[in-house]
């Protein structure tokens, strides 16, 4: 029987404690088990299944004594596994774009003389993915502010051009990154960083344009 949200059962606090731990002595290992047909990685599986027994216990009042816990145990789990792989995802994507960005950098002919000027162009740049990664878009623009200041024509213009559009496209400046996504294309139409610029196009027509 699973019960609506407002459906509660008053127990002491000893009645409370002894129904917990016997929830969690018979359903720690199905949960568990559970989590991982759902496709939680076996190394966290353990900590969330311990994070819907924390639900659990929070929630215990809308559980019927006299009804199956199974069914009852089950939105928990799912809400936590959801969580659980979409925060993943999130952190797998933005991993494979940074060692993509990085393995570009390491494979390009770098000039012993110039390798400093490259450093420094590879630090600011990797300033802007972490703010662009974080919202924080006024560090994302004074950062490329910073590399346009200092380098007239650097090593990585392109990789700066097409994270100068993602910002302009991010922080609401929709002709600028149009217009400057279009002479990105003309300048660099095989450019590793194409596929980028696009979506960050694309993702601006659910938002509307430039009053």
């Amino acid at each position: 029987m699973v019960l609506a949200i407002t459906d509660t059962y008053v127990k002491s606090e000893t009645e409370r404690l002894e129904l917990f731990r016997t929830l969690f002595r018979e359903n720690f290992l199905c949960v568990c088990a559970c989590l991982r047909r759902v496709g939680v990685r076996p190394c966290d599986v353990e900590d969330i299944a311990h994070d819907v027994f924390l639900t659990v216990y929070q929630q215990l009042d809308t559980f019927d004594p006299a009804g199956s816990p199974r069914p009852w145990l089950a939105p928990f789990r799912l809400r936590s596994a959801r969580t659980e792989l979409a925060s993943h995802r999130r952190a797998l994507l933005f991993r494979r774009s940074l060692r993509r960005t990085r393995a570009r950098e390491l494979t390009a002919p770098v000039p012993a003389i110039e390798s400093d000027q490259l450093d420094l162009e590879r630090r600011l740049l990797d300033r802007v993915r972490h703010a662009l990664a974080a919202r924080d878009y006024l560090s994302a623009g004074a950062t490329l502010g910073t590399y346009e200041n200092t380098f007239d024509n650097g090593q990585l213009a392109e990789e700066e051009q097409a994270l100068k559009i993602r910002w302009l496209a991010a922080s609401g400046q929709h002709a600028a990154a149009r217009d400057r996504a279009a002479r990105f294309k003309e300048r660099f139409p095989s450019s590793f960083f194409r596929p980028a610029v696009e979506t960050a196009i694309r993702g601006m027509s659910q938002e509307g344009t430039d009053p």
